[in-house]
């Protein structure tokens, strides 16, 4: 049996792709359309609104601007988690290594927990976005700039 792409997959992964481009293009053209609209407009009744998140910085993009609710953050860490490789590959992998799988998920809650009370509080405070910042913002040597780049490759 040959495992290759079906019309119905290639047709799924095209309509992922417009729907994604239509989403950015919104994004980015909302703002500027809604703008003349409303010089066009007279009556302040029937304005439209821009974006709350119109300012497109790395905060508002990536955190919206510290205003989120429990439950997006909820969802947005569970979908980058949570894959679909992981979630079939987990009774294998449960099965092959048995008990050093269940050490390695304890491991992931030590680890969660100590981030959760160590890192992100302190992230929170600093206003940061990523670790990224904390090496950029310092202005120590070279290689502290480099070191934190190349543990990602």
């Amino acid at each position: 049996m040959a495992f290759t792409f079906g019309w119905s997959d290639y047709l799924i992964f095209a309509l992922l792709l417009v729907v994604y481009a239509l989403i950015g293009i919104y994004q980015r053209f909302h703002d500027p359309i809604v703008r003349k609209l409303n010089r066009l407009c007279c009556n302040e009744k029937w304005k439209l609104k821009e974006h709350s998140l119109s300012d497109n910085t790395a905060e508002a993009l990536t955190l919206g601007n510290r205003r989120l609710t429990l439950f997006p953050i909820m969802s947005s860490v569970m979908a980058s988690f949570l894959s679909a490789v992981s979630l079939m590959g987990t009774a294998s992998e449960a099965y092959l290594y048995g008990f050093q799988f269940i050490l390695m998920i304890v491991a992931y809650f030590i680890a969660f927990s100590v981030a959760a009370e160590v890192y992100m509080p302190v992230f929170y405070k600093l206003h940061l976005v990523s670790t990224h910042e904390v090496s950029s913002e310092r202005k120590f040597v070279i290689g502290q700039h480099l070191l934190p780049t190349c543990k990602y490759y």
